[in-house]
């Protein structure tokens, strides 16, 4: 196929050809176009591209029997893809894109094979050939780019394997096939000799010494994905692999995907610098003997109860768990004791952790030092690696003792190793990984770390770590498994594996075993939560009764109140605190929305009621012993602390006191006498608070109700003395409750009051009045009372800055409520209100007289106005009439001042009408003057317009400060215009006329007919009586305007007509003549229109064959007297030259 050839060509000639192809018989035509990416090479890449996707969609979509296969490497697919992907998608939507190289799995030898045994018929006995493991081999190089060449090594490989069984009848086995590989009897191999060194390099190992030696490696070599056991059985080598494996793993063998295989070929090159050292070291090493299983229990102990038993965080943290003693008993037994807790219900557990692997400690958990005698749960490990015990989680004690049985001889081979820990088949037998080697394994990394870390990288360091860190986790992962999970008795309840195991035991027998405790430790310190709760029931903003102390009566308080008690501002926080730290404590109903109380209820905690119940009589004087109080307390599962802080809350509810080691019980009677005290208080402070509100009243009238009713009611009647106490309670909060409103709505107004003064104070200061400064004959009787209205201005603004002052202070001075504070803010409320509307009342009145000064101060500046024109009017014109009058009115005025003062501010519109009259008599003066001054500026604008034939207009406008001056601007600006917008243009129109018939007499362009004289004549005889005209304009004056300017309209107006009747005849003259040499006509076209030229370009633009500048002269004179271009000239030098 010429590939030069365009696309389009291409594709009508392979359709052309399908057609003859068809036409002979055959179904259609395919073309196989090979080596594409040469066509690529050849031409730049756009091009090749843009071809390719001419061919595409030439042929797509037309339905024709034509086919095109192109096969083009994953290089060059590639670029096409990244730069020209539209071709492909193209292609796909027919799914007619195809990646050979999905089909060069491991599997396709063995498929192939499969396809020629049935085709060509030796099914029987295609595995007496080549055996299944071998095409397997050869698999796996098939898809290896760097061991071999993909399809032609299969296809080698088979061609050899097929000559040996006709020349020999003899099986192509593994290793004959790298035998074959080695030996370059394979013609396409890796060309980097990576496996022919790997296996010279593993026979010349002083291990290998032997000849099944020699086999096994070259079996492991055939195999990159590592040859699997039952091919290393199948050839008598699996116990030679074996013993190989236990002197070279992690050097020149490995542990891959099936199994053992030479390092050097496989793919990706495993990772052996980081730590190789010390895990071959430890392979060769690791026995299984005591010392490994010490290192184990010891890995153990230091790595997976901490995981189990996590150490309690930093700051705040209310669980993990704290270390207090730990001992090694024996290699293999080692205990400690530790506080903490899984669970925020259940602080300050103690635990007791034995580890151990001593079969005398199998079914046993306990300390020879007696470090369990505080322990809540007793945990030991017996950790297994004989096989002694069946694996489990045994309860020994219930819910206190338990011993967790696991097997440290668990294979984690059920597949392959875990992802990480997967390193560890590089250098050693993966089957062997068990939970005692991993352990084992730690404790080794944990020696190389302490006595070789100085002389690591930080990268081996780091390395070696994560490493230890993964096989902790492994061995956690397989120990802590769902099968132990499901070992657990059934009364305890464990749900999640792992870390997470140890938690919901510890969980489960907490609950189990004080199924009553409810703790104390809601807060960072007992002792500071119990003290508020004490120091609440003390308080005297909540004036709780003994009931209500004793949690057996409820009582509604202020939230405000309960919060003073509590040391909590915001409401929102107080609730918080109350519902959580104290939710054993306190039973709340908090009120919907924006309830301004809350009843509370102050409950026993359940430790209190057991304590209580095991008095023997409920009455005073019965006594508890400390001691059996105690044993109670700690069979509930509550620590001493807790206790003593139980015994604290009683005592502040006046249950019980401690009497030599005995708690004893109180009286808890309500007598009058503790009543009538409050009572008598709380009446007396009604007695003294301004009566500003009816409540006040009431509250006076239910006092006096509960004192009669004390009176009247029985010392031994309880139940009503805890009533009236409680209604005396609920008097002293609403006596509280009103003076804090009356004192609160006193401050309000006060604070009004002060804004209100602040108000007056800008107020005032706004209104302050800036000085007048027209040279009005009054203005200084003005600014006179500006200065009294604005001293006055300034005394009210100071008396009411004062006043807030005042206010602001006593605010500040009283900022708790009480009957004191109460009758003061509202004394200083009556006081300074009745100051402040003395003051808004002078102000008030001062902004009247503000009002009448600023319509003087607006009349004073008419008034300069109207003077300042009447002055210039009178020294033009000598009419005084106005001037008198102005004076004699602004002189009255000054008197008035005087007489009156202030009082006249408020009567300035009685003389704005004296101003208007004078005003308006004067304007009408000027007006009539004015329209004089129009009526001659239109009678010369007409005359102009007669001269003109157009409607010219003059600019000058009347001045009544000097209506003369006016006069002579319009004459003056009259004779301009008439000069320049008339006679020059007149003037300039007939020159032009004149240059034109002189132009055609010279150059003898006349037309027939025309009388080129007579023209000439007419047009002298007007120029004459243009200048005639314009001599004229000399005499002219507005004095005799009106004869002498309509005579000049008149002629100027004739001899517009006389030339515009001249101007047909002299443009005819004007016309261009035609030249009749073909040269002269080219070279005028060859000239733009309007564009001056210079001779020298001219020259230019004719190039080498440009004429002589002479000849050329003689054709622009020509094209000039047949006038068809102008013609002008520049002298170049001031002077002639010398000769």
């Amino acid at each position: 196929m010429n590939e030069d050839l365009p696309a389009e060509v291409l594709v009508e000639f392979f359709l052309k050809a399908t057609d003859l192809v068809q036409e002979a018989g055959y179904e259609g035509l395919v073309v196989f176009p090979d080596e594409v990416q040469q066509f690529f090479k050849k031409h730049s890449y756009s091009h090749a591209e843009e071809e390719l996707r001419s061919i595409i969609w030439g042929f797509n979509p037309r339905t024709v029997s034509f086919g095109m296969m192109f096969s083009i490497p994953d290089e060059q697919l590639a670029v096409i893809n990244e730069r020209g992907a539209d071709i492909l998608d193209r292609v796909r939507e027919n799914n007619l894109l195809l990646n050979l190289t999905s089909t060069y799995d491991h599997e396709f030898p063995k498929r192939l094979w499969d396809h020629y045994a049935e085709k060509y018929e030796f099914e029987d006995y295609k595995d007496e050939i080549i055996p299944e493991e071998t095409l397997i081999a050869i698999g796996q190089y098939a898809t290896r780019d760097d061991l071999s060449r993909g399809p032609r090594t299969v296809i080698d490989a088979m061609g050899l394997a097929v000559t040996q069984y006709i020349e020999s009848e003899s099986t192509f086995t593994p290793i004959e096939y790298i035998e074959a590989y080695i030996d370059n009897r394979l013609r396409f191999t890796e060309p980097q000799q990576k496996v022919r060194g790997a296996v010279a390099e593993a026979m010349a190992a002083d291990v290998a010494e032997t000849e099944d030696h020699e086999r096994a490696i070259k079996l492991m070599a055939a195999f990159p994905n590592g040859v699997t056991e039952d091919v290393s059985a199948t050839y008598g080598l699996k116990d030679t692999i074996e013993e190989l494996s236990q002197e070279l793993q992690g050097t020149l063998l490995t542990y891959y995907a099936d199994g053992f295989t030479l390092v050097d070929i496989v793919e990706g090159d495993p990772d052996i610098s980081v730590g190789s050292e010390v895990l071959r070291d430890f392979w060769r090493e690791f026995e299984e003997n005591d010392e490994d299983v010490a290192d184990a229990i010891k890995a153990f102990n230091d790595h997976v109860i901490p995981k189990l038993l996590p150490s309690r965080g930093r700051g705040q943290s209310k669980t993990g768990w704290t270390v207090r003693e730990s001992n090694q008993l024996h290699a293999q037994t080692l205990e400690s004791y530790r506080e903490g807790t899984f669970d925020p219900n259940y602080p300050n557990r103690g635990l007791y952790v034995r580890v151990t692997g001593r079969q005398q400690d199998i079914g046993d958990v306990y300390s020879e030092n007696g470090i369990d005698s505080d322990a809540d749960l007793k945990l030991g490990f017996y950790l297994d690696h004989k096989y002694l015990v069946e694996e489990g989680l045994n309860e020994l004690e219930e819910n206190e003792t338990y011993q967790i049985v696991l097997d440290l001889k668990e294979t984690l081979m059920k597949g392959d190793l875990p992802q990480r820990i997967r390193k560890l088949k590089d250098y050693m037998n993966p089957r062997s990984v068990t939970p005692l080697l991993m352990l084992a394994l730690t404790s080794r990394i944990n020696r190389e770390l302490n006595s070789e870390e100085d002389n690591m990288t930080l990268a081996e360091v780091q390395s070696l770590e994560n490493l230890r860190e993964n096989l902790i986790t492994e061995t956690i992962e397989i120990l802590f498994d769902d099968e132990l999970r499901n070992q657990a008795p059934g009364h305890i309840r464990i749900r999640r594996l792992r870390e997470r195991m140890v938690d919901d035991l510890f969980r489960s027998v907490m609950r189990n075993q004080y199924p009553n405790y409810h703790t104390l430790y809601k807060g960072n310190s007992i002792t500071k939560l119990v003290g508020e709760y004490t120091s609440a029931l003390e308080s005297s903003v909540l004036n709780l009764g003994l009931t209500q102390k004793q949690g057996r009566r409820s009582v509604v308080v202020d939230k405000d109140a309960l919060g003073d008690a509590f040391n909590v501002k915001n409401h929102s926080s107080l609730r918080t605190k109350l519902t959580s730290k104290y939710e054993d404590l306190i039973d709340l109903d908090w009120g919907h929305g924006d309830a301004d109380t809350a009843e509370i209820t102050f409950a026993l905690h359940p430790l209190e009621q057991v304590i209580l119940e095991n008095f023997p009589e409920d009455e005073a004087g019965a006594t508890l012993s400390k001691t059996k109080a105690t044993a109670i307390a700690e069979k509930e599962g509550y620590t001493d602390e807790e206790f003593d802080q139980i015994l604290r809350l009683l005592t502040a509810r006046q249950y019980l006191d401690e009497e030599d080691g005995s708690l004893v019980r109180v009286e808890t009677a309500v007598r009058k006498e503790d009543i009538e005290p409050d009572l008598e208080q709380a009446l007396s402070r009604l007695d003294r608070v301004p009566k500003e509100s009816s409540s006040a009243e009431q509250l006076k009238d239910t006092g006096e109700r509960i004192l009669t009713q004390i009176e009247n009611t029985s010392p031994d009647d309880e139940g009503t003395l805890e009533d009236l106490r409680e209604e005396v309670t609920n008097l002293k909060r609403s006596v509280d409750e009103e003076i804090k409103s009356q004192f609160h709505s006193n401050q309000r107004a006060l604070e009004e009051l002060s804004d209100r003064a602040e108000s007056l104070k800008r107020r005032s200061e706004s209104d302050l009045l800036d000085k007048v400064e027209v040279p009005a004959t009054f203005n200084r009787h003005l600014n006179k009372q500006r200065t009294k209205i604005n001293n006055q201005l300034e005394y009210q603004g100071s008396r009411a800055g004062n006043v807030a002052s005042k206010i602001d202070k006593t605010l500040n001075d009283t900022q708790n409520p009480n009957v004191e504070t109460v009758i003061e803010l509202s004394e200083t409320r009556e006081n300074e209100k009745s100051r402040l509307e003395e003051i808004e009342g002078e102000i008030e009145k001062q902004e009247q007289y503000c009002g009448g000064f600023e319509d003087w101060r607006t009349l004073a500046g008419r008034a300069v106005d109207l003077d300042e024109r009447i002055m210039r009017f009178t020294e033009r014109s000598g009419e005084d009439e106005f001037e008198n009058k102005l004076d004699r009115l602004l002189t009255r005025i000054a008197e008035q001042f005087s007489e009156h003062g202030r009082e006249l501010l408020t009567a300035a519109d009685t003389y704005q009408g004296e101003f208007k009259a004078i005003q308006d008599e004067f304007d009408e003066r000027v007006g009539q003057k004015r329209k004089a001054f129009e009526r001659e500026k239109e009678r010369l604008e007409n005359i102009l317009s007669t001269a003109n034939g157009g409607h010219p207009g003059l600019r000058v406008q009347f001045s009544e400060a000097d209506p003369d001056q006016s006069y002579d601007n319009l004459e003056t600006e009259f004779l301009d215009t008439l000069n320049s917008d008339v006679i020059d243009p007149m003037e300039s129109r007939l020159s032009d006329m004149q240059r034109t018939v002189s132009r055609s007499k010279r150059f003898q362009t006349v037309p027939r007919g025309a009388e080129i004289d007579e023209i000439a004549h007419e047009l002298e005889s007007q120029y004459e009586a243009l200048s005639e005209v314009s001599e004229s304009t000399t005499d002219w004056s507005l004095q005799n305007s009106e004869e002498v300017g309509s005579e000049i309209a008149d002629n100027l107006a004739e001899i517009r007509r006389q030339v515009d009747t001249l101007s047909d005849e002299v443009d005819a003259l004007n016309r261009p003549v035609r030249p009749k040499s073909d040269d002269i006509q080219e070279l005028y076209e060859k000239l733009d229109f309007g564009e001056q030229i210079q001779l020298d370009e001219i020259l230019e633009s004719q190039g080498e064959e440009a004429e002589d500048p002479e000849e050329i002269a003689v054709k622009l004179a020509k094209l000039f007297k047949l006038n068809l271009l102008d013609l002008s000239v520049q002298k170049r030098f001031r002077d002639l030259p010398e000769k």
